[in-house]
C-alpha cells in the first residue's frame, strides 16, 4: 500500500472505463486515447486532462520526453 491521498495521484489511460475508474477513486484522470476516438467523450467520463500522446503527457506535467 502506497498510502497516497487519491487526490495528489494521476490515472493514466486510454479507455473510458479508466475515466470512470479514476472519478470513482477521486483521482486525477488523464486520456491518452486511440486518435479515432473523440476527446469529449473522455471528458463526460472524467478525465480532466486529454493529451495526444505519452510525449505530450510528459510534457504536460514537466518531463523531458526523451526518455519516450
Amino acid at each position: 500500500m502506497l498510502n497516497a491521498d487519491p487526490k495528489s495521484c494521476m490515472y493514466v489511460g486510454d479507455n473510458l472505463s479508466d475515466m470512470q475508474a479514476a472519478k470513482a477513486a477521486s483521482m486525477t484522470g488523464v486520456a491518452i486515447p486511440d486518435p479515432n476516438r473523440i476527446c469529449q467523450e473522455f471528458v463526460e467520463a472524467g478525465a480532466q486532462l486529454v493529451c495526444a500522446s505519452l510525449q505530450d503527457f510528459a510534457r504536460e506535467i514537466g518531463l523531458e520526453p526523451a526518455f519516450i
